[in-house]
C-alpha cells in the first residue's frame, strides 16, 4: 500500500490557462549492473502491460495479436498464458486493489475488463467509450476508470468495478491524446496530447461532464504520462527530441523542466512508494531510471529486451521489479529495481526547555522514500511534532520530564522508533534593580537638593576645591581696601601737585 501522507488529502483546484516557464535540468547516463530474469515469452508486438501488485500478475497486450497475455511474475520461470479479448489491444492498467484489469480496443471503441484474481481470468463485459481509445488509467482509491480517446479528443470515464457504471463523456482535452496518468492524492488527471503539445489538466472528482480544464503548453511530441501521487511530480516522455518533462501537479501556473539523458523515451512508470522513475528507450534496448523526487536527478541505465515500450513497476514485490513489454522480440523482461530503504532515526536526545520560551527540535531520519514522523506525545500538549517534517515546537508551560517516543514510517520495514526525555526547567529568577533615589543628600555641595539646609550649605562651599567661602571672602575683601587706600592716596598727592 502506498504511502499517504497528510497532504495527499487535500484538495486541488485547476486553473484555466496554466502559464509555463521553460527550465532545462541537464544529467548524464551512467550503466549500473542489474539483476535480471529470464525474460517471459509473450504474444506478436506487446506494446504495454501492467501488473496487479497484490498478486504479481502481469497482463501485457499483444497489438498484433487478438489476446492479452498473463503470467506471475515472481514466479522463477513463468510461462504465459492468453486471454481472447478482441482485435488489436493497445494499454493496459489495473486496478490493485479491487483484482481487475482494463483493456483499450481502439478499433473496437471498447474497453474489456479482466478479473485478474480468477485462476484462469476471463474478459467479464467490455464498456463502449469514445472514438480510437488508446492511453487508460485507473484511480486506485476510487476505482474510477479514464479513457484518452485518441478519434475524439474526448476522455470517457466509468467506475471500474460497478457492472452497470454508466459511461461519461468527461472532458474535452487537446487533440489527439495519447497518455493519462492520475495523481491518486488529489485525483487530478493529466492527459498529454502529442499533436497539440499540450498537457490537459482537470479533476476527476466531478459530479457531471465538462470540469474546468486548464491546459499546461511547452511540451512538444508528449506521449507516455506517470504522476508519482507522493511528491505530486509529473513525467512526460518526448520520443523526439529525446528528454522527458517534468512538472509539479499542484501548481496552477507549473515550470515545465526537462530531463536529458534518454534516448528515444517510450514508456514511463513510477514507483509509488520510492518515487523512483523507469523510462524504457525504444532504440537502445535499456531502461534509465532516477530520483523523480529530486530536482536534479542523475540518470543511470540498465538493459532488456529488443524495442522496450511499456513499462510498469511491481510495487508490491520487495525487489521492485520492473517489467518491459518488448515489441522487437515478443518478450517481458524482469529486472529488480531500486529497492525501498528501511527508516532509522538519526537524531539525539533533544536539549532542555524553559517555561515561557519558545522552543524547537528537528528530528531526522534517513530511508527511502522519505520517512514521515508520529509520536505519541499528548495531543493539545506544550509541544507538537510536524508529521511531514520532524520539527518538534511549542511554548513550554510546566516543568519537569516528557517521557515520548517519536516513530518514522516510508513504507518499509521495520518501521523506526527511539525514546526520548526532554527536561523543562523553571525560567530563571529576576535580579531585582533598585530603584533610583529622588533626593539629594544634605551638604552634598552640587547645588541640586530641595531642603533649606542643603541650599545654604551647597552656597557655602566650592564645588571644584571644598575651600570655605568665608576664608576667600575675608582676603578679598582686605585685598580691595588696600587697593583703594592707595588709589585715593595717589589722587591725593596730584591735586596738592596742582595747587602749588
Amino acid at each position: 500500500m502506498s504511502l499517504k501522507r497528510a497532504n495527499l488529502i487535500r484538495a486541488r483546484i485547476v486553473a484555466i490557462g496554466c502559464a509555463v516557464a521553460a527550465v532545462t535540468v541537464s544529467t548524464f547516463g551512467v550503466s549500473i549492473a542489474a539483476s535480471a530474469a529470464s525474460p517471459v515469452a509473450v504474444g506478436a508486438r506487446p506494446v504495454t502491460l501492467d501488473v496487479d501488485a497484490s498478486n504479481h500478475r502481469v497482463f501485457v497486450a499483444n497489438s498484433l495479436a487478438t489476446t492479452v497475455s498473463y503470467f506471475d511474475a515472481s514466479a522463477v520461470s513463468p510461462t504465459a498464458a492468453t486471454i481472447a479479448v478482441g482485435a488489436s489491444p493497445s494499454a493496459v492498467a489495473v486496478d490493485s486493489g479491487r483484482h481487475l484489469a482494463f483493456v483499450t480496443l481502439p478499433t473496437m471503441n471498447q474497453v474489456a475488463v479482466i478479473d485478474t484474481a480468477a485462476a484462469m481470468p476471463t474478459v467479464l463485459r467490455t464498456i463502449p467509450v469514445g472514438a480510437n481509445p488508446n492511453g487508460i488509467a485507473v484511480d486506485q482509491i476510487s476505482g474510477k476508470v479514464f479513457v484518452a480517446n485518441y478519434g475524439s479528443s474526448t476522455v470517457s470515464r466509468f467506475v471500474g468495478f460497478d457492472p452497470a457504471t454508466a459511461v461519461d463523456n468527461y472532458a474535452s482535452v487537446g487533440a489527439g491524446p495519447v497518455g493519462i496518468g492520475i495523481d491518486r492524492g488529489t485525483q487530478t488527471v493529466f492527459v498529454s496530447s502529442a499533436s497539440a503539445g499540450t498537457i490537459s489538466v482537470f479533476s476527476g472528482t466531478g459530479a457531471t461532464t465538462a470540469p474546468t480544464v486548464a491546459t499546461i503548453t511547452g511540451v512538444a511530441n508528449a506521449g507516455s504520462i506517470a504522476v508519482h501521487s507522493n511528491s505530486h511530480r509529473v513525467f512526460v516522455t518526448d520520443s523526439t527530441d529525446n528528454l522527458l518533462y517534468a512538472f509539479d501537479g499542484l501548481s496552477s501556473s507549473p515550470a515545465v523542466s526537462t530531463i536529458t539523458g534518454v534516448l528515444a523515451p517510450a514508456g514511463i512508470a513510477a514507483d509509488p512508494e520510492s518515487g523512483e522513475v523507469y523510462v524504457s528507450e525504444l532504440n537502445s534496448n535499456r531502461v534509465s531510471h532516477f530520483d523523480g523526487t529530486l530536482a536534479v536527478p542523475v540518470v543511470t541505465t540498465f538493459s532488456v529486451g529488443a524495442g522496450p515500450r511499456g513499462i510498469a513497476v511491481d510495487s508490491g514485490s520487495a525487489a521492485r521489479t520492473v517489467l518491459t513489454a518488448n515489441s522487437a522480440d515478443d518478450t517481458v523482461s524482469r529486472v529488480d529495481g531500486v529497492p525501498l530503504v528501511p527508516p532509522m532515526i538519526t537524531s539525539g536526545m533533544p536539549p532542555e526547555a524553559t517555561i515561557g520560551v519558545p522552543y524547537t527540535f528537528q528530528f531526522t531520519a534517513t530511508g527511502r522514500p522519505t520517512p514521515v514522523f508520529a509520536s505519541n506525545l499528548p495531543l493539545g500538549g506544550q509541544f507538537n511534532l510536524n508529521a511531514d517534517t520532524g520539527l518538534l515546537t511549542g511554548t513550554p508551560t510546566t516543568a519537569g520530564d516528557i517521557v515520548f517516543s517519536v516513530s518514522a514510517f516510508n513504507g518499509a520495514l521495520p518501521a523506526a522508533q527511539s525514546d526520548y526525555v526532554l527536561h523543562v526547567k523553571e525560567a530563571p529568577t529576576p535580579t531585582p534593580t533598585p530603584a533610583p533615589s529622588t533626593m539629594a543628600t544634605a551638604g552634598s555641595g552640587h547645588g541640586s537638593g530641595t531642603g533649606e539646609q542643603g541650599s545654604v550649605e551647597a552656597g557655602n562651599r566650592l564645588a571644584n576645591t571644598g575651600q570655605d567661602v568665608s576664608t576667600s571672602v575675608t582676603f578679598g575683601g582686605l585685598a580691595l581696601v588696600t587697593m583703594l587706600l592707595g588709589l585715593a592716596s595717589v589722587i591725593w598727592i596730584r591735586q596738592k601737585h596742582a595747587r602749588n
